[in-house]
């Protein structure tokens, strides 16, 4: 299997014009949202025939932004366990404005729910 973490790693360490100093400029991500967001609109299969959307277009996401503004540190966070739930007994209207979920149009379908439920939750551990 592809270690993605080491390709980015390569990749980040290969971007010119960078400043000097370590903290001259620092990349945060939200690392949850970028993979929902790249899991639910990244169609890409690996060879056996598996979804691996959200990993591939969680790492092009990051390397884009990373081409762009050229930092000099990346920072990926990733909410833990009950982030939402806690967020919400802080603040009970915690994105309580958001629309319920629609059907996204993927050249990928699952077979059913928990199936993409499943290939999602591999994905991520793949990730983190």
């Amino acid at each position: 299997m592809i270690n993605f973490a080491e390709k980015f790693f390569e990749f980040s360490a290969s971007v010119s014009d960078q400043p000097t100093d370590r903290d001259g400029r620092v990349l945060f991500f939200d690392g949850l949202n970028t993979y929902l967001r790249a899991f639910a609109a990244t169609p890409t299969m690996c060879e056996e025939g598996d979804h691996i959307g959200g990993i591939t277009g969680f790492l092009m996401s990051v390397a884009a932004t990373v081409r762009l503004f050229k930092p000099t540190r990346v920072v990926i966070c990733f909410d833990g366990r009950g982030g939402s739930a806690r967020r919400r007994q802080m603040f009970p209207a915690y994105k309580g404005h958001r629309r319920s979920m629609t059907k996204l149009n993927r050249t990928y379908d699952f077979a059913s729910l928990e199936e993409e439920k499943e290939s999602q939750k591999k994905q991520l551990l793949t990730l983190i």
